[in-house]
């Protein structure tokens, strides 16, 4: 559920939208990364194996969290 409604907020601001599989390489280089959970919302990813993630949270993760929580504030059960 948490997911479906952050690919929802990502789609109303406009932000592309891929969920094609990675290789782990492609995680490793990955300028930001974070994940979705319904205990969590959305979780940015400071570490992939040894690798620090270099934007912690990045653009992307800060923009869908403010949007998640907004969300969430405004309904409880959205």
């Amino acid at each position: 559920m948490t997911r479906a409604l952050v690919l929802e907020l990502a789609a109303a601001a406009g932000m592309a939208v891929d969920e094609s599989p990675l290789t782990l390489d492609a995680l490793r280089d990955a300028d930001e990364a974070f994940l979705t959970s319904t205990t969590r919302e959305v979780q940015p990813i400071s570490h992939v194996d040894d690798r620090a993630v270099p934007s912690v949270p990045g653009p992307v993760a800060a923009t869908l969290s403010t949007a998640f929580n907004a969300l969430v504030a405004q309904h409880l059960d959205p």
